[in-house]
This record gives C-alpha cells, sequence and structure tokens, in this order.
C-alpha cells in the first residue's frame, strides 16, 4: 500500500489513535462499518516514534480486514 492509499485508508476509517506508555490503541470502522479497535503492546521496552505506532497500527487494522473479508 502506497502512501496515498494509506492516507485514504485512514481518512475513512479511523475514529481515535491513542499511543501511551508502550501501548497503541486505534478504533476504525471496518468495510462493513461496524467500530473495531486494534491495540499494539511492546513489551520489550523498545517503544518506537508515535508515527511508527501509528503505521502498526493500520497495518494491523488492514490485515484484520482481509483475515475478514
Amino acid at each position: 500500500m502506497n502512501d496515498t492509499e494509506t492516507l485514504n485508508w485512514v481518512a475513512e476509517h479511523v475514529v481515535s489513535f491513542r499511543p501511551q506508555f508502550g501501548t497503541a490503541w486505534m478504533s476504525f470502522v471496518d468495510d462493513e462499518g461496524y467500530e473495531q479497535e486494534i491495540v499494539i503492546q511492546y513489551l520489550d521496552g523498545n517503544v518506537p516514534s508515535c508515527i511508527d505506532q501509528f503505521r502498526e497500527c493500520v497495518k494491523a487494522a488492514r490485515k484484520n480486514e482481509l483475515v475478514q473479508s
């Protein structure tokens, strides 16, 4: 997925994003119109930047959508 496709997906789906203390939460609306939540935890103590956490959340959400299709 290129940057434009990613930004289009974010604009259409993301409800909220909350990076905190080694855990990032993202709420989004799936293709069926249901609100879902993705939680990413960084247990190794090596917490990436907020943008990297956001990318991981988007990637996990997209992967989740593909699995449900």
